[in-house]
């Protein structure tokens, strides 16, 4: 009796370290493009610098700041703060995410083409899709911004081309 107990609780035991070594691969190892393009959505409508910055591919971010803003990432956010403030503030802006689009292999290596030309940074990009993200601003405008999400190792960023 107590060696069939031992085994239930031993299979018991595998069973729960399975599902959380499984739910951490799944769910701790990145972020998903959905995720990813809300948060940009959501940091662009409360024109927040520092979170458009954080969903850029750190590797990017990095060459940006070396070779623009002397290494000084806060300056790098500072500045995409000014440009935000200077163009919606006071301008309330909602936002609806269209539908995502896987795109093809072709596409992939273009965008790591221009990223390695435009920024001299070598990204291996597994994955891209495309979303229409439509903006409405309260003065009455409305515009449709096409978002590209790359992935590269287990997590999506947004294309940095965006800015």
């Amino acid at each position: 009796m107590k060696t069939k107990k031992r085994s239930i609780i031993g299979i018991l035991a595998f069973v729960i370290v399975l599902a959380i070594s499984t739910g951490c691969l799944f769910g701790c190892g990145g972020n998903s493009y959905k995720s990813v393009a809300k948060s940009f959505a959501e940091a662009f409508k409360k024109l927040d610098a520092k979170k458009i910055v954080s969903l850029m591919p750190e590797k990017v971010v990095k060459k940006i700041v070396k070779d623009q803003f002397d290494g000084d990432k806060e300056d790098m956010i500072d500045s995409l703060q000014s440009l935000l403030d200077s163009e919606f503030a006071d301008i309330e802006i909602s936002y609806e995410i269209g539908e995502f689009e896987d795109l093809d292999e072709d596409e992939v290596e273009e965008f790591e083409d221009e990223i390695k030309s435009g920024y001299d940074v070598k990204l291996n990009i597994e994955a891209a899709k495309s979303v229409e993200i439509e903006l409405t601003y309260d003065d009455d405008r409305e515009e449709t911004e096409e978002l590209i999400l790359i992935k590269v190792g287990s997590s999506w960023y947004i294309h940095p081309d965006i800015l």
